[in-house]
């Protein structure tokens, strides 16, 4: 899981870049920030299902498969990003 940040000169790391259109919840240049990416579970109390039935969490539009594979592709070139994931984001392709 990764978040996007707004665009700003303070950003160090511009290895995948989202515009306003990319998704719904775009609305200005964001970079993708890597270096805070996490494992995020389905299951367990804190697993995405039970912070899903709970209404902790609302559920919003899936990225479009071409901007999936922008952010999958800025993983991969990112400095900050763990070397741990890039096994799982390079047999997770899209």
């Amino acid at each position: 899981m990764v978040n996007a940040t707004t665009l700003r000169d303070h950003v160090d790391d511009e290895s995948c870049i989202l515009q306003a259109g990319d998704h719904h919840c775009i609305h200005h240049a964001s970079a993708v920030y890597y270096k805070d990416a996490r494992e995020w579970w389905r299951d367990g109390p804190t697993g995405y299902d039970a912070l899903l039935a709970s209404n902790q969490i609302v559920p919003r539009n899936s990225l479009d498969t071409a901007v999936l594979r922008r952010v999958q592709n800025g993983a991969l070139l990112s400095d900050f990003f763990k070397r741990k994931y890039i096994a799982r984001v390079q047999n997770d392709l899209v």
